[in-house]
């Protein structure tokens, strides 16, 4: 009775230990939080991978993962990271569900994420850990996955002290003296991250518990970011890692972009298999499709291999992989606009720089980005009408000048002097007094906004 007894305690508590389902925490900048375009592979809901949201309860992860980040960046920003295939893969070789808290915030270095700093982003994380362990006590933080250096490129020197003591303030906070810490390599593509670099591949001899994933052969989409291919690869690169760390996997690995038509161990499509027979083999399959969509625009003039007009062609192509494929291209051609303005103004108006009659051409941007033209054909004059004859007493002649007296002169900008016949003589700015020409001035013309006074005068020598 007494066998049976210890047998049926040591059961219990195994099955107690293997019902707790993993947790991790995924923190560092914008490789973490995820900055690669989510293509169409990136878009599923992962059916037992599940997110910590930002009321404190975990929902099923879809891209971005940044999402609930209380310390991210703007919204827009968020995009594909590591995390996505990190727990895709370990989904896989559980059979069981995971957990992420992902808390990561681009461009920033690694003394705003220590603790004690005023930006408060270690306490924020810290206390969103601490919770969803409480409130889940079902499960475990297995790891803290961090990537992370980039802005630290120009003052490597502190950077494995500050590290260590990130590392000892989470496993101190969290009562996990050996909770093992992740790290990623930055991208060998940038000159820059050398020193950094190099930094990062001391740690794990210099920091316990302290994990390098490689970044050998990832590509890049700018100077700072992994491509979407990269992150992809990269988070797998994660969980293996992790997968060695915990269990001492040996396995097999193969990573790979085929054709259509291809085959790897039974395996043709897009995907990431576990297979678990005499060796255990991760098998990683991007498929290349054998027809591929887009959309071109041109404007008109132009070509686009070859072709003028908008229609829906297929080419056929041998892609760098040495597929057989076939581009379908709707191409649209945008017509070149021009854009005609005939306008009649007033003499001593100006229009877009322009103040005297003619045909004029600007170039403009149309909305399908097309250059375009403007053609302005401009006709500057006057129209005398009404003829309004004004008491002399409103003005008075002197010494070829004429002065004007209660009219309110503020009302008008323009004047144009003529002879009888209409003829303009001067034209200038309205002041309080006008310089005559003695005997040829036989008309003055005043324009303000919407109106026009008119003043038929003889002028004596």
């Amino acid at each position: 009775m007494l066998r049976f007894l210890i047998c049926t305690i040591a059961v219990t508590l195994s099955i107690s230990l293997f019902s707790q389902k993993k947790m991790f925490l995924l923190i560092g900048q914008s490789n973490m939080a995820g900055r690669a375009d989510i293509e169409e592979l990136d878009t599923a809901t992962l059916d037992k991978v599940f997110v910590l949201n930002n009321e404190g309860d975990f929902t099923q992860a879809k891209n971005p993962l940044n999402e609930f980040s209380t310390i991210r960046k703007g919204i827009g920003e968020q995009a594909l990271g590591l995390g996505y295939t990190f727990a895709r893969t370990l989904e896989g070789y559980y059979q069981d569900s995971i957990y992420l808290i992902v808390n990561a915030r681009g461009g920033t270095e690694i003394s705003n994420f220590s603790k004690g700093n005023a930006t408060g982003y270690y306490q924020s994380t810290l206390d969103r850990v601490q919770n969803a362990l409480i409130k889940y006590p079902n499960i475990k933080l297995e790891a803290i996955l961090w990537h992370q250096g980039e802005s630290d490129r120009d003052n490597p020197e502190t950077y494995i002290s500050k590290l260590k003591q990130l590392t000892a303030d989470y496993r101190n906070d969290l009562s996990y003296a050996q909770l093992p810490f992740i790290i990623g390599d930055l991208g060998t593509w940038n000159a820059d991250y050398g020193a950094i670099r190099a930094k990062l591949h001391q740690v794990p001899d210099s920091i316990e518990q302290t994990y390098l994933v490689s970044s050998d052969n990832l590509v890049n989409f700018d100077s700072h970011h992994f491509n979407s291919l990269g992150q992809r690869r990269l988070g797998r690169r994660y969980a293996l890692k992790y997968l060695e760390i915990e269990h001492e996997l040996d396995y097999k690995y193969i990573d790979t972009i085929m054709c259509t038509g291809g085959n790897i161990l039974g395996k043709s499509e897009t995907g990431d298999f576990w297979l678990f027979e005499s060796d255990t083999t991760f098998i990683a399959i991007e498929v290349k499709p054998d027809s591929i969509f887009s959309e071109v625009s041109i404007c008109e003039g132009e070509g686009y291999f070859g072709l003028r007009k908008s229609g829906l062609f297929n080419f056929n192509n041998i892609s760098s992989l040495g597929c057989d494929s076939i581009s379908i291209v709707n191409l649209k051609v945008n017509p070149v606009d021009t854009l005609v303005i005939d306008s009649v103004l007033l003499d001593l108006d100006e229009f877009k720089g322009y103040s005297e009659s003619g045909s004029y051409y600007r170039k403009f941007i149309s909305s399908s980005g097309c250059d375009s033209l403007i053609n302005y054909n401009l006709t500057f004059t006057f129209t005398v009408a009404p003829l309004s004859i004004f008491d002399a007493s409103l003005f008075q002649i002197e010494h070829g000048e004429i002065r004007f007296k209660d009219l309110a002169v503020s009302t008008y900008d323009k004047v144009i002097l003529c002879d009888l016949s209409g003829k303009e003589i001067k034209k200038q700015r309205v002041t309080e007094k006008l310089t005559l020409l003695p005997g040829q001035v036989n008309i003055i013309i005043l324009h303000g906004q919407d109106q026009w006074l008119v003043i038929k005068l003889v002028v004596n020598n």
